[in-house]
């Protein structure tokens, strides 16, 4: 496989500083921190949440962000949020930043996640199109359902949702209380 194939991304450290640029694989093979863009869609009705496709090399098959990507390498966590949005729901947004969280899981032993998560938010209701390689389909959740079915069942949610879903939350209760 020739470099054109291959993912490049910033390599950073545990304070998210850019130490190195790698391949994204490598990245998860060696355990190596680097960098994602988390995007909630959300309407009153509720958030849009993808069921990630099942030929994914990490968390095939689970409910996560309603769009989500590794930030490529010389790319700002803004620009990858935009390219994700619109690569995985064919939609254009302004974008929110509502907060960062770091999360690392061992997938394998030979898969080692370490990522910092930058997460934004958008309000939309529009029209949604797919990309059927990157997720199986998309279903717009109530916030209270979300919340039942990760206390009652959160294996069926990416790891990464679970450790952003609560940063997402706070900015909707920030919302409600500045109304």
């Amino acid at each position: 496989m020739n470099n054109l194939n291959k993912e490049f991304v910033n390599v950073v450290n545990i304070k998210d500083k850019i130490i190195d640029v790698d391949e994204k694989d490598n990245c998860h093979k060696l355990g190596l921190w680097h960098r994602c863009s988390v995007i909630y869609v959300y309407s009153n009705e509720g958030l849009i949440i993808q069921k990630r496709a099942k030929n994914k090399q990490i968390e095939a098959g689970k409910l996560d962000h309603s769009a989500a990507g590794h930030v490529r390498m010389n790319e700002s966590y803004s620009e990858g949020a935009i390219r994700e949005l619109y690569e995985e729901l064919g939609i254009r947004l302004n974008l929110t930043k509502i907060g960062k969280t770091k999360f690392s899981q061992v997938i394998s032993k030979n898969c080692i996640d370490n990522q910092h998560y930058m997460v934004y938010a958008s309000e939309y209701g529009g029209n949604i199109i797919i990309d059927e390689n990157e997720l199986e389909s998309v279903r717009l959740f109530k916030f209270e359902e979300i919340e039942k079915l990760i206390e009652k069942k959160p294996k069926l949610f990416a790891a990464g949702f679970l450790a952003t879903f609560p940063v997402f939350r706070k900015y909707l209760d920030f919302l409600k209380e500045n109304k």
